[in-house]
């Protein structure tokens, strides 16, 4: 048994497998295999990643809104994801979970920070993205952040997508969104 195990690098049947599980703990324990597989990575395997069909899975736990463990996990890998594939997050539904999950008042501060960076990602993607993510109520619930947090990286992050909620051509316009 070595004190410096080798770092996750690729996904694996076991890891897919596991999220799958009925056990919760195994669930946390390969989300989590998930999410610093591609926090840690320089090119991280997002592709290999959504082929093995774990997304849906993810998306299962981001509606948990009984366990912030495994809703933080799956939102965590999820946003990750976003900064290369926004695609995937649209299709999959998640952009209207991570909204309502903004406007929960039972998500936890670090929850929030995932699903407004996730936004965020799929906003700046394309002017098409931006305004699907609009449309879906996002807005509101993102300006909320800047009320309702203290930490300075959560008004950072906040305020990072809105430029991003705002920014592409053509201009959007307030009248737009209101």
């Amino acid at each position: 048994m070595s004190l410096n195990p080798q770092p996750l690098t690729e996904v694996d049947e076991e890891m897919i497998l596991g999220v799958y599980s009925d056990d919760p703990l195994i669930q946390f324990e390969n989300a989590s295999k998930f999410r610093k597989i591609l926090s840690h990575e320089e090119n991280p395997p997002i592709d290999k990643i959504i082929e093995s069909g774990v997304v849906p899975r993810f998306v299962e736990f981001l509606k948990k809104d009984d366990d912030n463990v495994i809703q933080y996990a799956a939102a965590s890998v999820l946003r990750l994801i976003s900064e290369e594939n926004t695609k995937v997050l649209i299709d999959h539904g998640v952009i209207e979970i991570f909204v309502h999950l903004l406007g929960s008042a039972t998500s936890d501060v670090h929850l929030r920070f995932q699903a407004t960076r996730a936004l965020g990602n799929v906003a700046r993607a394309s002017v098409e993205s931006r305004n699907y993510v609009l449309r879906r109520g996002a807005l509101k619930p993102v300006l909320d952040q800047l009320n309702e947090n203290t930490q300075m990286w959560m008004l950072r992050t906040a305020a990072w997508t809105l430029s991003k909620l705002f920014s592409g051509q053509p201009q959007l316009l307030l009248r737009q969104v209101f």
